[in-house]
């Protein structure tokens, strides 16, 4: 077992953190390089994996749980979610669609939305209308056993509606945390749901809903609020946010040479304006983390370099400024 433990989980590290957001592992990413993206995200210092029963077609909580035994498993914190059904998937289906996720990617791109347009709101996302404390409890034994592990650290209600929270809801939920199994508990939903449920009494610890470099709002709504914030990028359909942002930049030419200058690299490129948009998310989450996807070993510098060298409060400062500045010109 390696028994690599330099830095703490990120839920009690000092914020803003980056964890791993481990939807693709399991499914546009097979086990071989999943394991090999773990490895490599935990040698850059990130503590915190975010993963859900339905990722990956329940690959992606079995793929942890295998990787976990080869480390100190107290030295990250785990997340996975209920709400979200997963249809059970062969070898061959899975192997089918890994081979053609990247080409159904390239092809809605050219056929997708034009670049330069993209959404200033929280995606339209459907909530649960209910949710069946059976199925909640069968959920985190899934969990619990996919993993390989005696408690999950979050337990994120995927996607629920405030409607769907009932009292029966509420008493499974603190008997998970009574029992030992969940250790906080977590929603993973829009902002609105969030903290309708919060203001509701519902005792959360750990809230996650998506990020965007077009939006101008604050991440927490609440100073005060206990729980600790964890976002995740809305990069646009198909990229339209990347591509519309390095054309932004390529019309911005002091923007780009500062920015180019900061992180040692061409900010309007294609790597540039992926690790400018993690930047951006760090300086708007600066209470919490910010969760990143990768399906490439190679990805995983981006989030290496913004962990080994992060902005100075000014730098963050200013990073915000010129993303509110992007989302006023660009912006439809």
């Amino acid at each position: 077992m390696d028994q690599r433990t330099s830095q703490q989980p990120a839920l009690r590290q000092s914020a803003p953190w980056i964890g791993l957001g481990c939807g693709s592992l399991g499914g546009s990413c097979g086990a071989s390089m999943a394991r090999r993206i773990l490895d490599a995200s935990y040698d850059a210092g990130v503590r915190h994996l975010d993963t859900a029963n339905s990722y990956g077609f329940g690959q992606s909580e079995r793929i942890i749980g295998d990787w976990l035994q080869t480390i100190d498993r107290g030295s990250v914190t785990i997340a996975t979610k209920f709400g979200k059904a997963v249809e059970p998937q062969s070898s061959l289906q899975l192997w089918g669609r890994r081979m053609l996720s990247r080409p159904i990617k390239s092809l809605r791109r050219l056929l997708g939305r034009p670049r330069g347009t993209f959404t200033t709101v929280e995606s339209d996302r459907k909530t649960i209308p209910h949710i069946d404390t059976e199925a909640l409890r069968a959920s985190v034994r899934q969990s619990l056993q996919s993993l390989r592990t005696e408690q999950l650290d979050v337990l994120h209600l995927h996607s629920a509606s405030p409607e769907s929270v009932t009292s029966q809801v509420r008493s499974t939920l603190a008997s998970l945390v009574e029992s030992g199994q969940v250790k906080f508990i977590g929603l993973a939903t829009n902002r609105t749901d969030c903290e309708q449920l919060i203001n509701d009494g519902l005792p959360v610890g750990v809230v996650q809903f998506p990020d965007s470099a077009c939006w101008t709002h604050a991440v927490r709504w609440d100073a005060d609020a206990a729980q600790v914030v964890v976002t995740h990028s809305v990069l646009g359909r198909d990229g339209s946010v990347r591509s519309a942002l390095a054309g932004w930049l390529r019309k911005s030419e002091d923007n780009k040479v500062k920015w180019s200058d900061i992180l040692g690299l061409d900010v309007s490129s294609g790597e540039g304006v992926a690790e400018l948009l993690i930047r951006g998310a760090l300086a708007r989450n600066q209470t919490g983390g910010v969760l990143c996807g990768c399906s490439r070993v190679r990805q995983v510098a981006m989030l290496k370099r913004a962990i080994a060298s992060p902005l100075n409060e000014q730098q963050a400062l200013d990073l915000q400024q010129m993303f509110q500045r992007f989302a006023a010109e660009v912006a439809v």
